[in-house]
């Protein structure tokens, strides 16, 4: 009987020891609403038991029973998201399937954590596929403003040095259930920098694949571009600029990608993107020559037409009238906006703008010729 009873009281410390990182203790003078006393962690602590050691015989029971499947412990851990830190596949499955209408998928810990993110950051795929299945959150952010993605995009760069893992699956996985591509972190940052700086060719094609701003910049100025120019990442730079990077940008600190990449001492890198921006700007300074001695850009009722020469000459040979004339002699009562973009006036907007004080006074001058006569 003895034997029997120095048993059980070991069992009871080591259940207790095992507990001793998440009781949270009592002071009885000065209690708090907070505190969570023995008795409510003893009739809470078997479901999170249960999902972290992966007994699922006894989650099922528990589950059965009713037990609170969103109970916390003092770290804010629920069963779920213990389940998840574990790796328990079987744990989140149950959870899920035995108590789908209770169970909040979306719950977060103290550090704003979701299941989902934990599943992420641990690569645990089968987890992130059951988690999406149960539609969870796929954009929501922890206290840092990161999402999943932007963890799926950092944990990346750590399974590519280690020559395993499968987080390009989850990433593409993430973006397949609606995550955003260009959700900001708590500096700005969307998850395309992330994937820039870690120098992630497969990340960079999918994010782009999915709609990633590639010219979104952070906080501080920096885009894609400025990213992977720091740390010499010449391939990324290269698909970037197939994507239209614009390479002229400049951070918070005056630095185009150029000027970052010949800092860090990546001058091939820095020769590239100089080469890229002088191209942009010869173009750049082309079109705008082009505007100047170009066609004129209107706009009726709002949408922008752009009238071409040679149409101005076949209204002209055929009705002694260009768009702009016969769009003001014809269709007057519909222009409510124009805009000419040229710097210079041509003849036919000098008829047309003429056009707009003499014709509204011809109906008077023939009133008064009639009369006269």
């Amino acid at each position: 009987m003895a034997i029997s009873s120095v048993q059980a009281s070991i069992s009871v410390v080591c259940q207790l020891l095992l507990w001793l990182p998440f009781i949270q203790c009592t002071n009885s003078k000065a209690p708090t609403t907070n505190t969570r006393s023995i008795e409510t962690l003893a009739a809470t602590s078997d479901i999170h038991l249960a999902a972290l050691k992966n007994d699922v015989q006894q989650l099922e029971l528990l589950i059965s029973q009713g037990k609170d499947v969103n109970a916390r412990l003092r770290s804010t851990d629920t069963p779920l998201l213990l389940a998840t830190s574990r790796g328990n596949v079987a744990s989140v499955e149950t959870l899920l399937r035995l108590a789908k209408s209770s169970i909040d998928v979306n719950i977060q810990d103290k550090h704003g954590t979701s299941a989902l993110h934990v599943a992420v950051m641990r690569r645990e795929e089968k987890i992130v596929k059951l988690l999406l299945s149960a539609f969870a959150e796929v954009n929501i952010k922890d206290k840092d403003d990161k999402t999943p993605l932007h963890h799926a995009i950092y944990t990346s760069e750590i399974v590519e040095r280690s020559f395993r893992g499968n987080q390009h699956t989850i990433v593409h996985l993430l973006l397949l259930h609606g995550a955003n591509p260009n959700m900001r972190d708590v500096q700005g940052s969307t998850p395309l920098l992330y994937a820039a700086s870690a120098g992630s060719v497969g990340d960079t094609l999918i994010l782009l694949k999915f709609g990633s701003d590639v010219n979104l910049r952070n906080f501080r100025g920096l885009t894609a571009l400025h990213m992977a120019a720091a740390y010499g990442h010449r391939i990324v730079i290269e698909i970037l600029l197939d994507h239209k990077a614009d390479p002229r940008p400049m951070d918070a600190y005056g630095r185009t990608a150029a000027s970052m990449a010949i800092e860090e001492q990546h001058s091939e890198i820095g020769r590239i993107l100089l080469e890229e921006q002088r191209r942009m700007e010869s173009i750049e300074a082309q079109l705008e020559e082009e505007e100047e001695d170009g066609p004129v850009k209107l706009t009726y009722n709002g949408k922008e037409s752009r009238i071409l020469d040679d149409v101005n000459r076949f209204f002209q040979s055929f009705f002694r009238y260009t768009p702009s004339l016969s769009s003001f002699l014809f269709r007057s009562h519909r222009i409510y906006n124009l805009r000419i973009s040229r710097k210079t006036w041509t003849t036919d907007q000098r008829v047309l703008v003429l056009s707009l004080f003499v014709i509204p006074v011809l109906p008077l001058l023939w009133i008064a010729f009639l009369r006269a006569s």
